[in-house]
């Protein structure tokens, strides 16, 4: 998981997505993929934007070296040639841990594991709930 920030961060997400980051909504997210130079796909991710400069970036947790690797490249390569208007900042999110859930009936069995856990451990991690 990766955070992007800066006031060329849509534009840089953009350049290397089919996606169009910059109409997306605060908060809201799209499933895209990485794209090589030739246009190929390099892997599957879902993109997160937090606002205008501000994107989390979720790839496969199988080729994580490798789209990491690629970031940086691609990052470089950014910030000193392309992105004029500013430079892009990169964040790993080393110790986060992400659950993602699917299908009709994901809210009433999330809900039901929530309440599985120890209120000691819903106090230190706190979940929202929707």
């Amino acid at each position: 998981m990766f955070s992007f920030r800066g006031k060329t961060a849509a534009e840089f997400l953009e350049w290397l997505t089919p996606s169009s980051l910059s109409s997306l909504k605060p908060y809201s997210s799209t499933l895209s993929v990485l794209l090589n130079e030739n246009g190929g796909i390099i892997d599957d991710t879902i993109v997160t934007k937090h606002a205008s400069d501000a994107f989390y970036v979720v790839t496969n947790a199988g080729r994580r070296d490798k789209d990491l690797s690629w970031f940086k490249t691609k990052l470089e390569e950014w910030n000193t040639s392309r992105g004029k208007e500013g430079p892009v900042e990169h964040e790993i999110l080393e110790d986060w841990g992400l659950v993602a859930l699917q299908g009709s009936n994901f809210s009433v069995l999330f809900w039901r594991w929530i309440d599985l856990i120890p209120y000691q451990v819903q106090r230190r991690h706190p979940i929202c709930r929707a």
